[in-house]
C-alpha cells in the first residue's frame, strides 16, 4: 500500500511515468499481482475519489478493468470487490459533493461487466440490480437538467443485465426511459431502442400490466417528440403504433384535468377563426403558466447538450413568456 501511494504521488507529478502501470498490467507475470495491489489500495482509499486525485484514480481503475480482456484471472480478483464498489458508490453518490466521480466508477464497472466473456463478475453484480435502479430513481427525481441526470439515465438504460433478469424490474426502468425521451439526442436514441426492445421481446399482456400506470406519460412524450425532433419523429410514430396497435390493449387517451372553481377576474379574449364567440382566458392563469415555464427552463444552461432541439424550443417559449410577464 505504501509503494502504491508512492507511485500515485510520482504519477501526479509526472505523467511520463504512466508507462509503468501500463507495463505491469500488460505483462502476464505481473498483471494479476498489480491488479490485486492496486484494487486493495483503491478500496482502502475509496473516499479519495471525492478529492483532487479523483481523475488519476479513475484512470487507474479503468486500466485495471481493461486488463480483464487480456488476462481473465484479473476478473476473478475484481469479482471479490464488485459488491463493495457498487454499495459504497451508491452511498457516496447520494452524500458526496462530487457525485459524478462515483457515477463514472459505476459506469466503467458496468461496461466492463457487459464486455466480459466470463460470468463471474455478472453473477456478483446481479443481486444488486434492484438496489441500483431504486437508488438511481430516487436520485433522478431530485434533478431537472444537467450532466448528472444524463449519466444516471444512461447507466439505467445500459445496465449489463440480460433481458430475463431485467423483466422483474421493468417498472423501475420505465421512469428513466421517459426522462431519456426528453433529454439529449444520444439518450433519446437509447430510450427509443430500450422501449422498442421491451415491446418486441416481452409478452404483450405483461407489458400492458407494467406500462398501464405510465402509458399516458410515454405516449405523450413520444407525441411531443414527433413535433420537436425531426430526426426521431418516424421512430417515435412507430413506437406509438406499437404501443397502441392491435397487439396491445387499445390506448384510450385522457387529459389529466383539474377542477377549479370559477372566480371572476380580469381576462383576455382569445379569438379563433371560424368562431364569432371569443374565449376568455383569465390573466392570472396566463401569468401562472408563464411563471411555471420560466421555472422549468431554470438550470437548462448547465446541460451538456445545449443544442438539443427540445431545449431550444423550451427556451423560445420561455422568452415569449417573459415578454408576456413584462407587459
Amino acid at each position: 500500500s505504501r509503494e502504491m501511494k508512492h507511485l500515485i504521488d510520482k504519477l501526479e507529478d509526472s505523467s511520463c511515468l504512466q508507462n509503468i502501470p501500463n507495463n505491469f498490467l500488460a505483462n502476464q507475470n505481473t498483471s494479476s499481482i498489480f491488479c490485486y495491489v492496486y484494487l486493495k489500495f483503491f478500496i482502502d482509499n475509496f473516499l479519495e475519489f471525492n478529492g483532487e486525485r479523483s481523475t488519476l484514480h479513475f484512470r487507474f481503475f479503468k486500466m485495471v478493468l481493461g486488463s480483464t480482456v487480456v488476462f481473465h484471472e484479473n476478473e476473478v480478483i475484481i469479482k471479490s470487490w464488485v459488491s463493495f464498489i457498487i454499495n459504497h458508490s451508491l452511498k457516496q453518490m447520494l452524500n458526496a459533493g462530487q457525485s459524478l466521480n462515483y457515477l463514472f466508477i459505476l459506469r466503467a464497472l458496468f461496461r466492463s461487466i457487459g464486455n466480459s466473456t466470463m460470468d463471474s463478475m455478472y453473477q456478483e453484480f446481479l443481486p444488486h440490480l434492484k438496489n441500483i435502479l431504486t437508488a438511481f430513481n430516487r436520485y433522478r427525481t431530485s434533478l431537472n437538467y444537467g450532466v448528472i441526470l444524463e449519466v444516471i439515465i444512461e447507466i439505467s438504460l445500459s445496465l449489463p443485465a440480460r433481458l430475463s433478469n431485467l423483466v422483474p424490474h421493468i417498472p423501475l426502468i420505465l421512469y428513466p426511459l421517459v426522462t431519456s425521451l426528453l433529454t439529449s439526442t444520444a439518450l433519446n436514441s437509447q430510450g427509443h431502442r430500450t422501449l422498442e426492445l421491451c415491446l418486441d421481446s416481452i409478452h404483450s399482456l405483461f407489458v400492458n400490466n407494467v406500462v398501464d400506470d405510465i402509458r399516458n406519460d410515454i405516449l405523450a412524450t413520444l407525441c411531443r417528440r414527433t413535433s420537436q425532433n425531426a430526426e426521431f419523429n418516424n421512430y417515435s410514430l412507430k413506437l406509438i403504433g406499437k404501443m397502441s396497435g392491435a397487439a396491445l390493449k387499445p390506448y384510450q387517451f385522457y387529459q389529466k384535468l383539474q377542477f377549479y372553481k370559477n372566480v371572476p377576474s380580469c381576462s383576455v379574449n382569445l379569438n379563433h377563426n371560424g368562431s364569432s364567440i371569443p374565449l376568455p382566458i383569465p390573466i392570472y392563469d396566463i401569468l401562472d403558466s408563464c411563471v411555471k415555464l420560466l421555472r422549468e427552463v431554470t438550470g437548462i444552461s448547465t446541460s451538456s447538450t445545449p443544442n438539443d432541439p427540445a431545449k431550444e424550443v423550451l427556451i423560445k417559449y420561455s422568452l415569449d413568456a417573459w415578454e408576456v410577464i413584462k407587459v
